[in-house]
Formats: C-alpha cells, sequence, structure tokens
C-alpha cells in the first residue's frame, strides 16, 4: 500500500534523488516559521537560560499555564510531552478500569487508540461521517454497553465534532467524553473554543499550526477534583506508579513552552491566512474532489486542508512531478495498524477504509502565496478533467 511505501527507507531515496530540488511548493515549512519567531524565540530563549533555580522555573512554568488559562478563558491547564500522553493521563485520572471500552473513531493517527491501550482498555470503533470525516454520532448509541464508559471524538484538521449531539448521548448513558483537539488548537464550536466539554487534550507537536520543537502536550479542563488527581499521578513523588511504568517522564518541558509562547502572537495572522487559502481550494476544486463539510456553527483553523478523489495515489505523484509536495498520512486508519489488530482483532469499516484510501491533504501553510495555490488548483483540474 502506498502510505506504508511513503514510510519506506526506499521512497525517502528515490524522493531525496529525483524530487527534492524540483520542488517549487512545500507541504511543510519549518524554517519560515523558525525564522519568523525568531526575535521572539531569542527572547524568550534568553529568559529561560537566566533562570537562577527551581523556584524561578516554576515561576516561569506558573506564568506559562497562566496565559494559557486566560485563551481558554478560565479553564486550567496542564502541559505535557505529547498529545497521546495527555489522553493517556485523561483516561487514567478518571480511575478508568481494565477492560472499560472506550468509543473512538479509526480515523486518526494511531496514537489516541495507543494511549487506550497502554491505559488497559479497549477501543470501541465506530464509523465516520462520510462528510465531515469525524466520529458519527447516529453510530455511537448502538456500540454503548455496559463496558463502555468513555467516548473520544477526535476533532480534525481544525473541524470539530458534531458536539452537541455526542454530549447528549453521553449525558444519557452516563459516559464520560474526552476530547481530541490535537489538531484543533483555537477551533470553536458554538462560538465556544474547544473542549466544548470538561476535558480537551491537545498536542504540540512541531507541525501543529502552534507547536513545540518536537513534542509538547496540554490538558484543559474546568474540573478541579479531576486537576488535582492528574497532578498527583504526573508526580514522581506520589504514590502511583502507573505513569512511570507506562510512559516515562510526562511534563511539558521549559524549553518547549519557550517555543510555543514565540508562537502565540503570530496565531491570528497564521489562522486567517490559511482560512483564505480554504477559500480559494474551496471555490477552484468545487465539483473536481470532494471537500470535507466545515461542522456548522464550527471556526475551522485549517490545521489541514484535505481533499477526497478515487485518483488519490496517481494525482500524489503527478503533483510531485509539478514540484507540488502533498501528504498522506500513513498512520490513518488507526484500526488497519498491526499493533491495533493484535489487541483488537479484525475489524471492518468500510466508510473509514474508502476514506482513507482516497484522502491528500494539500500544502495549505501560511507562507504560501496566492498565486501558489491557484497553481496547485490548475494541475489539479488538469489532471482530472
Amino acid at each position: 500500500m502506498l502510505r506504508w511505501l511513503l514510510r519506506s527507507n526506499e521512497f525517502k531515496r528515490i524522493y531525496n534523488k529525483y524530487f527534492s530540488n524540483r520542488i517549487k511548493i512545500r507541504f511543510e515549512v519549518f524554517d519560515k516559521v523558525n525564522k519568523e519567531i525568531s526575535k521572539n524565540f531569542q527572547h524568550e530563549l534568553k529568559r529561560v537560560l537566566n533562570l537562577k533555580n527551581d523556584i524561578e522555573i516554576l515561576d516561569y512554568e506558573e506564568k506559562f499555564y497562566k496565559l494559557f488559562k486566560k485563551i481558554f478563558n478560565g479553564r486550567y491547564c496542564i502541559g505535557t510531552n505529547s498529545g497521546r500522553v495527555s489522553l493517556y493521563l485523561s483516561l487514567i485520572a478518571n480511575r478508568i478500569k481494565k477492560g472499560d471500552e472506550v468509543i473512538i473513531s479509526s480515523f486518526t493517527p494511531v496514537y489516541p487508540v495507543i494511549s487506550i491501550l497502554q491505559a488497559g482498555c479497549k477501543p470501541k470503533f465506530v464509523e465516520i461521517d462520510e462528510k465531515t470525516f469525524t466520529i458519527d454520532p447516529g453510530e455511537i448509541e448502538d456500540k454503548i454497553s455496559e463496558k463502555t464508559k468513555f467516548i473520544i471524538p477526535i476533532h480534525l484538521y481544525g473541524n470539530s465534532c458534531e458536539m452537541e449531539k455526542i454530549l447528549k448521548l453521553a449525558k444519557k448513558h452516563d459516559q464520560i467524553i474526552i476530547e481530541d483537539c490535537a489538531q484543533a488548537l483555537f477551533t470553536t464550536y458554538k462560538g465556544k473554543m474547544l473542549p466544548f466539554t470538561d476535558i480537551g487534550c491537545f498536542s504540540f507537536y512541531t507541525g501543529k499550526i502552534i507547536g513545540g520543537f518536537g513534542y509538547g502536550g496540554l490538558i484543559v479542563t474546568k474540573n478541579k477534583k479531576f486537576v488535582k488527581r492528574v497532578k498527583n499521578i504526573m508526580n514522581p513523588l506520589s504514590n502511583s506508579l502507573l505513569v512511570l511504568q507506562n510512559v516515562g517522564p510526562v511534563n511539558l518541558e521549559v524549553i518547549q513552552m519557550a517555543f510555543i509562547k514565540s508562537k502565540l502572537p503570530f496565531t491570528n495572522k497564521w489562522i486567517r491566512k490559511r482560512r483564505e487559502i480554504a477559500k480559494i481550494y474551496d471555490e477552484e476544486l468545487n465539483g473536481y474532489v470532494d471537500i470535507p463539510k466545515v461542522q456548522e456553527k464550527t471556526f475551522h483553523t485549517y490545521y489541514r486542508y484535505v481533499i477526497r478523489t478515487k485518483h488519490r495515489d496517481k494525482l500524489f505523484f503527478y503533483l510531485l512531478r509539478k514540484g507540488v509536495e502533498t501528504k498522506i498520512d500513513p498512520l490513518y486508519p488507526a484500526h488497519l495498524h498491526e499493533i491495533v489488530k493484535k489487541k483488537c482483532g479484525k475489524i471492518s469499516l468500510p466508510i473509514t477504509e474508502k476514506v482513507g484510501k482516497e484522502i491528500l491533504a494539500l500544502p495549505s501553510h501560511q507562507y504560501m502565496k496566492e498565486e501558489d495555490v491557484f497553481y496547485v488548483t490548475k494541475l489539479i483540474k488538469n489532471f482530472l478533467r
């Protein structure tokens, strides 16, 4: 399968030999981001390097969390070393028991499912809505059993799940919702910044709109008792050895905080630019490819702009030959990964699997010029005519 080929050393060798010097429009531009934030980062780095002791380090951390608490309208924020660990800690802190079931869609990177397995739980996969690619609320209720304790809606590409319906189901069946917001920082649903419910888990991976230099994560909640339980689990001096036994050190490093803080002043500008690019793609590609529907009452932040076409694989290589990098994520769908199949057995999700074979992410970063976007759309239309 192409998605596995793209992860291979052979593809990397071919790419470096034949394509790397011919790329006109890159998919990722970490260097340009770093150049723009350089002045901010140097200022933050100087502050970090001048911290004299543990007390000053803790003070810097506290100010970082106060900053995010303000962003999330007074909700508590706990830093972790990844989005995956944020989910794992949220499950453990909600006193999950071995064998408990967690409802989740499979159209996701495999990491949320690993968090569930690591916590000793069983993922119960639900089909996606073919129009939005997010979990289909209409499929959830039939999957709920006596063992089902959690629902993890995954907000995808900057688009929100249909949270009102999911919340109604959760209340009806006494389920705990933990929102996977790894791809949806600053996305709003019904005017409220995600998470829409009590708990949301975020990722600060480098490739995110606001990311660190490597990995990082954040748990956001309005539940003070839950915060206390999470911090107790994270504390190596506590009686709990769960985290140390399973995932190692889990805190967000100060150097990552400095990198993340350096990007925050640019957030509105970057998201506004991504939305402008998405609008051009929407208008130009309408009728040529399928475009995911934006959830009603959602402010989409476009972490990624994706299209769907039956000719995905050929289009990928055609665009690459023309100097345009696109992305096929090899981590989707999660239920097809060997580690998941070993733990959960063979699972059939026809819609998820079909979408997984047809989805392609286009370059949509904030440094693209308008002519670059039109160049990409022209190539796609020429190919599909």
